[in-house]
């Protein structure tokens, strides 16, 4: 009975640092997956700004064929900007 008694503190006293390792292993891998998340998301939301971007680029050029397509004059008169005939 006398070795649990010099055995018991000891078992204890490594019980303990075992289960503090793996509650700073745990917690080192949940940070790591929260900044991987953050990281995703900062990613798609870099993208999507930058679809947008072009999107809105595209429409402003489209939108200046369209008035320049509108604005032509009819068939038999000469053009004075030869880059839009």
């Amino acid at each position: 009975m006398g070795s649990w008694g010099t055995l018991g503190p000891a078992l204890l006293s490594l019980a303990g640092v075992v289960l503090g390792a793996g509650g700073s292993l745990f917690g080192q891998y949940l940070v790591s997956r929260a900044s991987t998340r953050q990281l995703e998301i900062q990613e798609s939301a870099a993208h999507r700004a930058e679809l947008k971007n072009v999107i809105l680029k595209f429409l402003g050029i489209a939108s200046q064929v369209e008035k320049a397509a509108l604005t032509l004059p009819h068939a038999g008169v000469s053009v004075a900007d030869p880059v839009i005939d």
